[in-house]
């Protein structure tokens, strides 16, 4: 099994039930066909150095013990299985977590599994891009570009750095490049961008499609987070900057996108206000939008590469 990342996640309530869910999906999608709720938590009573039945202290003050604790983690997985009904590749029983099919059956899924893992170990939190060259950052921006035609309807592209074969390099030709690809007009770009300017805050461009229509909607702003950092952008995209360079047809909104799963009305509510009132895109508000079924085959076949390669590189106990 894989060793569970304690040391890096402080205690804080019920976090801890989402990254030991995390944890228990991680050491099916290693390889094991099954994970029981004793071998869970035996495994987090051991890791966490706790004694007896008891296996957390939350902010209350309040122990729970070995059943309390089960009971809670089989609930989280219930939820996951909830929210992603046939898209979650497990099977929830009584006290057993069971894979339903390979990791070709859910590449994004397992991917945003495998970056949210990565960023828990210190010991493999740099980005190491697949065989095709690809950091992990840029396969996340077309899963979250994936996603987005999904969740809203309308045409989505992704604009983040550095930039795809085939596409402009210089900032002017490739602001330009992406009005295109949405059928809008570029702005007039004297003075606004620089030759050193990469991606301006702007990883993602999604569209509302209402009717046969995307105009006059919103057009989503995404800025995508992967690092221990992703606290820290709090203000991208500009959306103020991006209004003067295109003409959008539509109200800009910013959105930030991660691999985390919350899952939650409480953290929705907190997030959207910590990035101040930007759209919460979280690991279960992707896979809402079933980026599998919008992924190109190559970028299917290097997530799958990629993801193969970091389970590989997360510390077994």
């Amino acid at each position: 099994m894989i060793e569970i990342p304690i040391r890096n996640v402080p205690h804080r309530g019920l976090d801890d039930f989402r990254l030991v869910a995390d944890w228990s999906e991680s050491c099916i999608m290693q390889g094991k066909c099954t994970i029981s709720r004793e071998e869970v938590t035996a495994a987090y009573r051991d890791a966490a150095g706790l004694k007896d039945s008891s296996l957390a202290t939350y902010d209350s003050g309040v122990s729970t013990d070995s059943d309390a604790f089960g009971d809670e983690l089989w609930a989280e997985f219930r939820r996951r299985e909830h929210i992603l009904k046939d898209g979650y590749p497990f099977i929830v029983q009584d006290a057993l977590l069971e894979r339903n099919g390979d990791m070709s059956s859910a590449p994004s899924f397992f991917f945003l599994l495998g970056v949210a893992m990565k960023a828990r170990y210190c010991s493999v939190h740099q980005a190491k891009p697949g065989k095709s060259g690809r950091t992990p950052e840029a396969l996340f921006e077309h899963i979250v570009t994936a996603a987005a035609r999904g969740l809203f309807g309308g045409s989505a592209v992704r604009f983040g750095w550095p930039v795809d074969d085939g596409d402009p390099k210089s900032i002017a030709e490739r602001v330009r490049n992406l009005a295109d690809k949405m059928d809008l007009d570029a702005r007039n770009l004297n003075g606004k961008v620089e030759a050193t300017d990469k991606d301006i805050g702007l990883d993602v461009v999604g569209r509302l499609r209402v009717g046969d229509s995307q105009f006059g909607t919103v057009t989503f702003l995404v800025q995508c987070a992967t690092g221990n950092n992703w606290e820290s952008k709090k203000l991208e995209p500009p959306a103020d900057t991006w209004e003067g360079l295109i003409d959008w047809e539509s109200k800009l909104v910013r959105a930030v996108a991660v691999p985390w799963w919350w899952g939650a009305r409480d953290d929705y509510k907190r997030y959207f206000r910590r990035f101040n009132k930007a759209v919460v895109l979280d690991r279960a508000r992707i896979l809402m939008g079933r980026p599998d079924d919008k992924l190109a085959g190559t970028d299917r076949n290097d997530i799958l590469r990629w993801t193969e390669a970091q389970v590989a590189r997360l510390p077994v106990l």
